[in-house]
């Protein structure tokens, strides 16, 4: 089998909800990849990142620019998940659009969650959790609640106001409420 055309471009985004919302649409519209770059990284270890990986082109307060040397990735990859590097240099992790709507979906049947309803979005968007989050949301047609990260009280009352009552954090992130209650369980952890 002969190996899948490269010339999508790659586009690095600072991974605010926000702006992995607007990138992952445009991707899923069959705009550039999205290369999320974890706003928490020392800019050192971000300009690192990007030498590694290659995008095409980097999302700036003033526009994209384009990057010289930049590589394009294969035509169905949607998103490229920098690792931890926790074994040497982070590698991209490809993920085409195919897998990723199967993982959502898969989610979506094994929590028997209502498409309907909105998922609050408050893990880190450079990682795949976040992103099948934001995933979820254009894949059923109802957008999630943003949150630029987890916050118990937060997350308690706005979330119910705004119609969300899925989420998805990983053990750590299960809260402790005022109440000195433990909050109740992801359906994913």
């Amino acid at each position: 089998m002969p190996a899948p055309t490269a010339s999508r471009p790659l586009l690095a985004v600072e991974a605010t909800p926000a702006a992995m919302a607007t990138a992952l649409a445009d991707a899923w519209g069959g705009g550039p990849a999205v290369l999320p770059l974890d706003p928490r990284l020392p800019p050192r270890a971000r300009g690192a990142l990007v030498a590694t990986l290659q995008p095409t082109a980097i999302v700036k307060p003033g526009g994209i620019v384009a990057l010289p040397g930049g590589r394009p990735v294969p035509d169905d990859v949607a998103l490229v998940v920098p690792t931890s590097g926790s074994t040497g240099q982070p590698k991209g992790v490809m993920l085409s659009r195919e897998a990723l709507e199967a993982s959502v979906r898969a989610g979506l049947a094994a929590t028997d969650a209502d498409p309907a309803v909105p998922w609050l979005c408050c893990l880190p968007t450079s990682h795949v959790a976040g992103a099948l989050v934001l995933l979820r949301g254009l894949v059923t047609g109802t957008p999630p609640v943003l949150h630029d990260g987890f916050d118990a009280c937060w997350t308690a009352a706005p979330t119910r106001r705004a119609g969300a009552r899925c989420w998805s954090a990983g053990p750590a992130c299960r809260p402790t409420w005022p109440s000195g209650r433990r909050g109740p369980r992801s359906p994913t952890g």
